[in-house]
């Protein structure tokens, strides 16, 4: 099975209008697991839901690290790979944690969490996300988003494709139609591709890719030598765009052992 190393670094700012940061971000070579969460409930602690996401999804991969057949908490699914599935379940177990946390406390009634995950093992990369909340590749000069938003303009073009531009501008773009902490039952999208040495891939919350543009995050993923200086350089363009959210990103650039 071919190896690659992988230089990742996770960065999270609390942004220049925002007091408390709700964002989290993780990047974990060792058990080859990225990912982001935006917690969402502002006063009602939304950053707890997002630290559950974390906490869970850390747990999952380091108990399992290393398992040809591991025990998981959801039931594999023979259509997906087994990081497919690991990330299916973290996500999932994270769900019903953030709910039991609602549960035992009211005030945090209306917390959850958007979530955008990668597992990387070998040639393989695995993908898990709920929200709006992303994951990109970057592979030969171009930049490819690699996740599609739960969002409401997107459901709409979805069940209206010819709708206009004039009416899809009415459509508030920052609902969102999937999270955890939204139901007892999540329905978790994941996928699978290869992985290339040379590969960049870059997670963000919305914090970060509603203030630069694509064209723009290609260019710092192009110009950047190493994944600190890469996501560094991601965050300060979120802030000199005007900071107007938490603002999280994980680098992670392929490269021969």
């Amino acid at each position: 099975m071919q190896t690659f190393s992988l230089d990742a670094k996770a960065v999270s700012d609390v942004g220049l209008q925002r007091e408390h940061n709700e964002d989290r971000a993780g990047a974990f070579p060792e058990l080859g697991l990225f990912f982001v969460a935006d917690g969402m409930g502002g006063m009602c602690s939304g950053d707890r839901a997002a630290g559950v996401v974390f906490d869970t999804l850390v747990e999952l991969f380091e108990r399992t690290h290393g398992q040809a057949q591991p025990s998981l908490p959801v039931e594999p699914d023979p259509t997906r790979c087994l990081q497919e599935n690991r990330l299916n379940s973290a996500v999932t177990l994270s769900n019903r944690r953030v709910l039991d946390l609602v549960k035992t406390n009211r005030m945090f009634m209306g917390i959850g969490t958007t979530v955008a995950a990668l597992s990387i093992q070998g040639s393989t990369a695995a993908i898990a996300h709920l929200g709006d909340s992303r994951v990109y590749r970057m592979r030969g000069g171009k930049l490819e988003a690699l996740t599609s938003d739960h969002s409401l303009i997107n459901e709409y073009k979805r069940f209206v494709p010819d709708v206009s531009p004039e009416v899809l501008a009415e459509v508030p773009k920052n609902v969102i139609t999937r999270a955890g902490g939204m139901g007892d039952k999540v329905e978790v999208d994941t996928r699978h591709t290869d992985v290339q040495s040379g590969d960049v891939f870059l997670i963000t919350t919305d914090g970060v890719h509603l203030l630069v543009s694509d064209e723009q995050l290609g260019g710092l993923l192009s110009e950047s030598r190493n994944a600190d200086e890469c996501a560094q350089c991601v965050i300060d363009a979120a802030l000199k765009n005007g900071g107007s959210d938490n603002a999280s990103c994980v680098v992670v650039i392929v490269r021969q052992p």
